[in-house]
């Protein structure tokens, strides 16, 4: 069973991914989500010292969700192909963006205004692809600038298909997941 701190620490920690979708970094208020938990303005400040730890254990949070599906997917292809874990790295990125379409916001927020901790921080969640794309590049002989450009379109696909399927535009389903699947396939064939 869990003690009273730890739940109520849980409960600022989602309050304040709501708080933030809803309000961003700049309006972001540590009272609105010490009313969220119905507690008092007072509370969040025995678990976080200020409202930027606050957002930074967002971050932890999510970063953690994501690290652990990360983990199972990385250990499922470990001895596949660079381009076969590149894919299923992806796919499981794009299905945790549109599983959990809370955190897209605080995903996608513009980087300047985080502090450096938050930007560390923050940049985890899409590292590993980045890392297996520059390897598989290095592995080929590819060009610097064309680690670059996969690395970006990747990521383009990702975070377009991402906001399409969470904003309706796009279907959740499988026959979308192919079209993303496909064309980060695609994006490997080229040179």
């Amino acid at each position: 069973m869990r003690r009273p701190n730890e739940a109520n620490r849980e409960k600022f920690i989602t309050a304040a991914v709501r708080e933030l979708e809803e309000h961003g970094v700049s309006d972001f208020s540590i009272r609105r989500v010490a009313r969220r938990c119905e507690l008092s303005c007072a509370a969040p400040y025995k678990h976080f010292e200020s409202r930027e730890a606050l957002m930074l254990e967002v971050i932890r949070h999510i970063n953690k969700k994501w690290l652990g599906i990360l983990e199972s997917t990385v250990t499922g292809y470990r001895e596949r192909p660079l381009r076969e874990q590149i894919v299923a790295v992806c796919m499981a990125y794009l299905t945790f963006l549109c599983t959990y379409p809370e955190y897209q916001t605080i995903i996608f927020m513009n980087d300047r205004v985080f502090p450096s901790e938050m930007l560390a921080e923050k940049g985890k969640l899409s590292q590993a692809s980045e890392d297996l794309i520059a390897h598989y590049c290095a592995s080929v002989g590819m060009s610097e600038a064309n680690r670059r450009r996969k690395t970006f379109i990747v990521r383009s696909l990702l975070y377009g298909a991402a906001i399409m399927i969470n904003s309706g535009a796009m279907a959740f389903d499988s026959e979308s997941m192919s079209l993303v699947r496909e064309s980060i396939e695609r994006e490997f064939d080229l040179a």
